[in-house]
């Protein structure tokens, strides 16, 4: 029998090597993958962005969005979560933001991951307003969680915003 790696193969692969920070392995794996004629689709590229972006590249990520892009692959709600995260953690709101209005403008949807990656970069870079805090901590309220409402409520006055709690 035999047997031949494929896309998948060469992906999983590229993401084992991404997950222990070994980026240039894994871009190694992807150069022997297009070598021998295998086109890497949205989730082996998504996987390089995200590598890179856990290894402080996120310049480099930027660079495999727009090659993926060049050569015909769209990028998904996972490819913008992953540089919308890391483009917030790295203080990049504005581009964080354009990010986020190509997806709009793309028709690419929302899911939890993206929501997760944008409400956290807002309170990382500290952009959320009280009603935001207040519905967050009515929320963990409502589902028995008081001591992280309490906590949420201790940073939100630290922050010096006003609660509005109904």
């Amino acid at each position: 029998m035999n047997l031949e790696p494929n896309v998948i193969t060469y992906t999983t692969l590229i993401d084992a090597y991404c997950k222990i920070q070994c980026v240039e392995d894994a871009r190694s794996v992807y150069d022997e993958m297009t070598v021998k004629g295998l086109m890497p689709d949205v989730v082996t590229y998504t996987c390089i962005m995200n590598g890179l972006c856990k290894s402080g590249k996120v310049e480099e990520a930027k660079s495999v969005f727009r090659e993926m892009e060049e050569v015909g692959v769209v990028p998904n709600h996972f490819s913008y979560a992953t540089l919308i995260d890391s483009l917030f953690k790295e203080g990049n709101e504005v581009e964080a933001f354009a990010f986020q209005g190509q997806m709009v403008v793309r028709g690419v949807g929302f899911d939890v991951v993206v929501y997760a990656a944008l409400t956290d970069g807002l309170f990382k870079a500290g952009m959320l307003h009280c009603i935001t805090y207040s519905a967050l901590i009515g929320g963990l309220c409502k589902l028995g969680d008081v001591n992280k409402g309490e906590l949420m409520l201790q940073e939100m006055e630290e922050k010096c915003v006003v609660a509005i709690l109904d």
